[in-house]
């Protein structure tokens, strides 16, 4: 199943949420899930971003074609990016 497509825009507000719920997670690797009000393919699509930069490992596992549950885990590039974009002024200026 593809998840995005070429018209699919980059919202940077959803590469840095899942960061932060990664990274603040006690486990190794923690199930996440579509914030409210944003379409889980959307979602999905933002998690593939962070993986294709190498910032997360994550497994999605599909039920009937739709995504059912994410888990994920930040790479060292990861915490190198959060630990950046964690002060606003740089998160400004990347935003």
């Amino acid at each position: 199943m593809e998840v995005g497509g070429d018209n699919m825009e980059r919202n940077m507000d959803l590469i840095r949420e899942p960061l932060f719920l990664i990274r603040n997670n006690k486990d190794d690797s923690v199930e996440i899930h579509s914030p409210d009000g944003v379409d889980v393919r959307d979602f999905v699509y933002h998690l593939k971003l962070l993986e294709q930069a190498n910032f997360i490992e994550k497994d999605v596992v599909y039920m009937d074609d739709e995504p059912s549950w994410i888990r994920a885990s930040l790479t060292w590039d990861g915490h190198e990016f959060i630990d950046a974009i964690s002060n606003e002024t740089i998160w400004s200026k990347i935003s």
